[in-house]
C-alpha cells in the first residue's frame, strides 16, 4: 500500500500526478481474492485500508470483475472465494453522503471548480460508490453459497446492505428463495423482507402462509428466537388481516405451548393475548361453549391426545384459511392453567378476565431460560422461613465419639 501512494506520485503513464495507480492495485485484489487460499488474515489486516474513500471504491469494483469472471472458473480455483469475497464485503461500511467522501488515500489536487473535479473522479461521488457496492453484492450472490455463508449473508443484510443498494429490489429473487428454504435461514430472512414488504412495496402473496410454516416446536430452542418473535409481532400488527389468519396463528402457537419449555411457554401466552386485543373477533374461541363442554368430558388431567379429538382444528394443514381454527377454541391454553411452572399458570388467567386495550410487552420473555428461571426463584423472599433445631457442637469430635474410637 505504502507502493501503491508512490507510485501515484512517480506516475510516468500520466500528466497528472494524482491518478489512483489501478494496475498496481489490482494485483493486490487478485491476491486477496484468490479462491484457492483462504484469505481472511489478509483481509482482516486489510480491513484498515478501506477506511480510505478511493481504496474501498476500486476494492468493490475489482471484487464484482473477479466474481464475476468466477462463474467460468473452475470448481478448484473458486474453492474459497465466497468465503474471501464475503469476508471482504462484510468490513465495507459505506458512507451517506457524498460531503462525507473526504477521506482519500491518493491526493487529489484541489481544482477551481468542484464539480469538474467529481466528474473527473467517480469515486467522488457517492452514487458510483453505492452503484459499485450494489454490483459486489449481486456478484457474490449468483455465486453458490454455503449453508454458513448463506447464513451469515442474510444475518445483517437489512442493516448493512439494503440501505446502500441503488435497488433493493434486485434482492428479491435471493430472498424470497432464502425464505423458501426454510428452517433457521427461512427465519434469518425474515429481516430483510420486511424491509422490502414495508419500505419498497413488494408484493408476496404466500408470505402469511410461509410465515405460518415457520412456527414449528423448535423455534422456542433457537437462538434467534427473540428477532424471530419480534418480527412476527410486527407482521401480525395489522388489524386489517382477517380473523381466520389471526385465528390459525393463535391456534398454532397455542397448541406449541404445550409442548415448549417454560420460557417458550411464558412468550407464546402474552403473544396470543395480543393478538386477540388487536382482533376482538377472534376472542370468541376463549368463550365458545363446546371448549368447556371438551373440558368437562375429557379433563383437563388427562392425555392431550384425547383432549385435542374433538378440536376442529387441523393442526398438520400448512394453509391457515383451510385449518378450520375458527371453529375450535383454546382448550390448550386452559390446560396450561395445571402447568408445573406457577408462572405460566397465572399468565393464563389474562384470558379469564376482560381483555383490556393495553397490549403486553413481549420483549421481556425473550431471554427468559432455564437459568433465568432459577435464579429467579432463587431470589423470592417468601413469608414462611424455615426453623431448624439443632445442638451447636461444642469440638470436633464429641466425647462419645471418642471413647468409641479408643474401645475400637
Amino acid at each position: 500500500m505504502k507502493f501503491l501512494v508512490e507510485e501515484a506520485k512517480h506516475d510516468r503513464n500520466s500528466k497528472s500526478t494524482d491518478r489512483f495507480p489501478t494496475v498496481l492495485f489490482k494485483k493486490t485484489c487478485d491476491a486477496l481474492f484468490d479462491g484457492r487460499y483462504s484469505m481472511k488474515n489478509c483481509i482482516e489486516r486489510f480491513a484498515e485500508y478501506l477506511e480510505y474513500d478511493d481504496v474501498r471504491f476500486y476494492v468493490l469494483k475489482n471484487l464484482t470483475k473477479v466474481l464475476g469472471d468466477a462463474l467460468n472458473s473452475e470448481e478448484s480455483q473458486r474453492r474459497f472465494l465466497v468465503e474471501n469475497a464475503f469476508a471482504m464485503l462484510s468490513q465495507v461500511k459505506m458512507k451517506k453522503q457524498n460531503e462525507d467522501i473526504t477521506n482519500l488515500l491518493i491526493e487529489v489536487k484541489q481544482r477551481k471548480n468542484e464539480n469538474s473535479e467529481r466528474n473527473e473522479y467517480s469515486f467522488l461521488e457517492l452514487k458510483n460508490h453505492q452503484k459499485a457496492f450494489s454490483s459486489a453484492w449481486l456478484a457474490l450472490l449468483r455465486l453458490p453459497l454455503s449453508s454458513e455463508v448463506h447464513k451469515k449473508v442474510l444475518l445483517n443484510l437489512h442493516t448493512d446492505v439494503l440501505p446502500h443498494m441503488t435497488d433493493p429490489k434486485l434482492l428479491m429473487d435471493f430472498l424470497t428463495d432464502s425464505y423458501n428454504t426454510g428452517g433457521v435461514t427461512s427465519l434469518l430472512a425474515l429481516n430483510s423482507l420486511f424491509v422490502l414488504i414495508h419500505q419498497y412495496n413488494l408484493d408476496y402473496p404466500d408470505f402469511f402462509k410461509k410465515l405460518y410454516a415457520l412456527f414449528e416446536p423448535n423455534i422456542f430452542y433457537l437462538k434467534y428466537q427473540a428477532r424471530f418473535f419480534h418480527l412476527a409481532d410486527l407482521f401480525l400488527m395489522s388489524t386489517h388481516l382477517p380473523a381466520y389468519l389471526v385465528a390459525a396463528f393463535v391456534k398454532r402457537l397455542s397448541r406449541l405451548a404445550l409442548s415448549a419449555p417454560p420460557s417458550g411457554a411464558m412468550l407464546a401466552i402474552p403473544f396470543v393475548c395480543n393478538l386477540m386485543k388487536r382482533h376482538p373477533s377472534v376472542a370468541v374461541l376463549i368463550h365458545r361453549k363446546q371448549a368447556g363442554k371438551l373440558l368437562l368430558d375429557h379433563g383437563t388431567e388427562e392425555n392431550i391426545a384425547d383432549l385435542s379429538k374433538g378440536d376442529p382444528f387441523i393442526a398438520d394443514e400448512p394453509d391457515p384459511a383451510k385449518c378450520n381454527a375458527m371453529k375450535s377454541s383454546l382448550w390448550e391454553l386452559k390446560s396450561l392453567q395445571s402447568h408445573f411452572y406457577p408462572f405460566v399458570a397465572s399468565l393464563v388467567e389474562i384470558l379469564e378476565k376482560p381483555l383490556n386495550t393495553g397490549e403486553t410487552d413481549i420483549s421481556k420473555y425473550f431471554d427468559d431460560g432455564y437459568n433465568q428461571l432459577f435464579q429467579r426463584e432463587c431470589i423470592k423472599i417468601t413469608d414462611q422461613n424455615a426453623h431448624l433445631e439443632f445442638q451447636v457442637p461444642k469440638s470436633l469430635i464429641s466425647k462419645d465419639m471418642a471413647e468409641r474410637w479408643v474401645l475400637e
